[in-house]
């Protein structure tokens, strides 16, 4: 007979040898920096060239929340309202552009589905570089159209006015990341059961009612994740601001402020601060987020 529990033993053993590369990776690599990036916030440390960790208790939180020179909360104001309006139109651009995509025919589909996924595989200095020619002032391909083509004078440098800067960066960032958002909602409106469809145009319904009726409620899944994904995406957002605009025309997001305290004023434990908050603060967003559109996908059924 089976001895069933030295069996059972014996399996749980080799399980968890087999899950120790993945344990000891997660201990090493997300644990420990987790730890000691919430150690070095409580201490006065400068520079990672020379660790010594001085303790100072919670001086850079009540610095981070009480000194207005570190231009945290301003910039973190700029972040929200970048990621929220950049979070909005990307959705809602996705989500129609992947209904075209839906109703086209399948070799049109496979051309227009790689034409627009490849800005996002794009690196982000070629992006930047590519858009500040379109931005330039004068000469650039915008300034070009508005003046011979519309006659229009005086315009703005993009990159530098502020809310043409915050501006310039949206639509760079939509144009970037478009695709992801288009790919994802594509997948979900192919998932939609076809009989489901089928069904429903054979009782008089039209593409109208199918998309409002049935893609869209289909598709909500989709939309959560989306939204939480753009959301923190932009609340993260540095490289395109640092590259494009940098933090010039009110355009200092939370990300710069972060990497100018780091490397331009040389304060690790105070930078290390900063991220700690943001993260906290994404957590947040994003808990109550989910919370908010479980309920309301609730209400849907």
């Amino acid at each position: 007979m089976v001895n069933t529990k030295l069996f059972q033993e014996e399996r749980n053993f080799w399980g968890w040898i087999f899950a120790l590369p993945a344990i000891l990776s997660l201990l090493l690599f997300v644990a420990y920096p987790i730890v000691f990036s919430v150690i070095l916030s409580f201490t006065d440390q400068r520079s990672a060239a020379n660790i010594q960790l001085d303790f100072k208790g919670l001086q850079n939180y009540v610095y981070l929340f009480t000194n207005a020179r570190t231009l945290y909360w301003p910039s973190m104001l700029n972040s929200f309202l970048f990621s929220v309006i950049s979070t909005v139109i990307q959705t809602v651009l996705g989500f129609f552009l992947a209904y075209v995509l839906y109703n086209m025919g399948k070799r049109s589909q496979a051309i227009y589905r790689v034409l627009l996924y490849i800005p996002v595989v794009l690196p982000s200095a070629v992006v930047a570089i590519m858009w500040k020619f379109i931005y330039q002032h004068d000469n650039g391909l915008i300034d070009v159209i508005l003046t011979q083509w519309f006659g229009l004078e005086n315009l703005p440098v993009w990159t530098v006015t502020p809310g043409w800067a915050m501006a310039a960066v949206i639509l760079t960032n939509t144009w970037r990341f478009l695709g992801t958002t288009l790919i994802l909602y594509f997948v979900a409106m192919n998932a939609v059961p076809r009989d489901c469809l089928e069904g429903a145009k054979i009782d008089g319904a039209n593409k109208l009612h199918i998309l409002w009726y049935f893609i869209l409620p289909l598709t909500f899944a989709t939309t959560k994740v989306n939204l939480v994904m753009s959301f923190v995406g932009g609340m993260k957002s540095f490289d395109l601001f640092f590259l494009l605009t940098e933090g010039l025309g009110n355009t200092n997001v939370v990300g710069m402020i972060i990497f100018n305290t780091m490397y331009r004023q040389q304060n690790m434990s105070l930078t290390v601060t900063m991220s700690i908050v943001l993260s906290l603060i994404l957590a947040v967003f994003v808990y109550f987020g989910n919370f908010y559109l479980k309920k309301v996908d609730e209400k849907n059924d």
